[in-house]
């Protein structure tokens, strides 16, 4: 009897493993199989939007889903996802991106996913070479925060080959906002097996530009016919008026009768400021006075009185300038209760 069930459990396992070899044969027999190739721009513009239809090819004798893709980089795709094609048969899709301004190579691959058990993603690559006889360096000019008639050093660079003699450069800005030196020689750089010709210059802001966000540009006119011109965006925050550290008066918790003082340091920065008041509260138990330390520096002294203050305090300090310009300091505190 033993012997019997040996025999039965031993020709099930034979017939288990025939059926998963022959799925095993039809799944690799019935494969799709993806074809697509990689997309060479050569020598490309910078700065373009370039588009490039893709041929998908199926050569696998079943039938070819493509799930989804995953782009990057400023790449889109034109074509409806899931995707179907039959064996034998092919599809396009449609690859729309802008080039970067770089004199650096192209590299930049996209995916898609496929029901293909031996490839379930499969990278599609775009490269090419810039043809750029003109680059900024910084592309976009960020000055952060930078107070009112600040100049910064090498700011911009302007690279062209080396084997280049047609530059002949014509600054222009956007506003009397911005301040650009001449364009003067810098050092060789060498990008990617080829030496380029640097040219620096320093940016700013001038003295009477507005507090608060700059949006501005350069415009360069180069004289080379390939690229006849570059825009370099400036941004930043302009600093004017007077800085404060700290920027509020915190007395945070207090309690009892005793006075309680706090310090605000304050620097002119720009043009305006040049006499400065302090408008009334109207808090009671807060008095504030204001003691010049140097040129252009000052000392905000303001004292508390906690017998006479609210509850709870959240208000401003207000410093106003000749011309009416003014600058509230917050002020925060809370009576310590039992």
């Amino acid at each position: 009897m033993t012997r019997q069930i040996t025999i039965i459990i031993s020709i099930l396992m034979v017939i288990m493993a025939g059926a998963v070899t022959g799925s095993f044969w039809l799944t690799t027999k019935r494969r799709p199989e993806l074809i697509v190739s990689d997309i060479n721009l050569g020598i490309y513009k910078s700065a373009h939007t370039l588009e490039r239809v893709l041929r998908l090819e199926n050569r696998g004798p079943g039938e070819l889903l493509i799930h989804d893709a995953t782009i990057c980089c400023g790449m889109s795709l034109v074509g409806d996802f899931p995707k179907t094609i039959a064996a034998g048969s092919t599809d396009v899709i449609v690859l729309s991106f802008k080039t970067p301004d770089s004199p650096v190579p192209l590299e930049k691959y996209f995916t898609l996913r496929t029901n293909d058990p031996e490839e379930p993603v499969k990278k599609v690559f775009v490269r090419g070479m810039p043809d750029l006889p003109v680059y900024a360096s910084p592309p976009v000019i960020d000055l952060k925060h930078i107070d009112a008639g600040d100049r910064v050093v090498r700011a911009a660079m302007i690279m062209i080959p080396d084997d280049s003699n047609q530059a002949s450069f014509n600054i222009v800005t956007s506003s009397q906002n911005i301040r650009v030196s001449e364009l003067r020689s810098g050092p060789f750089r060498r990008i990617e097996n080829r030496e380029y010709e640097t040219f620096v210059m320093d940016v700013g802001v001038d003295k009477e530009t507005p507090r608060g966000p700059l949006q501005e540009y350069i415009y360069i006119k180069t004289g080379i016919s390939r690229r006849p011109y570059v825009v370099i965006p400036v941004k930043g925050m302009v600093e004017r008026g007077l800085r404060t550290q700290p920027n509020q008066i915190f007395f945070g918790m207090v309690a009892g009768d005793s006075i309680v003082n706090r310090i605000i340091r304050l620097e002119v920065i720009g043009p305006g400021w040049g006499s400065i008041k302090i408008r009334p509260s109207g808090i009671p138990g807060i008095a504030a006075k204001l003691q010049q330390k140097g040129k252009e520096k000052f000392e905000l002294h303001v004292s508390l009185d906690p017998a006479r203050m609210p509850k709870q305090l959240k208000s401003y300090i207000t410093l106003e300038d000749s011309s009416g310009d003014t600058l509230q300091i917050p002020l925060l505190a809370m009576q310590k209760t039992l």
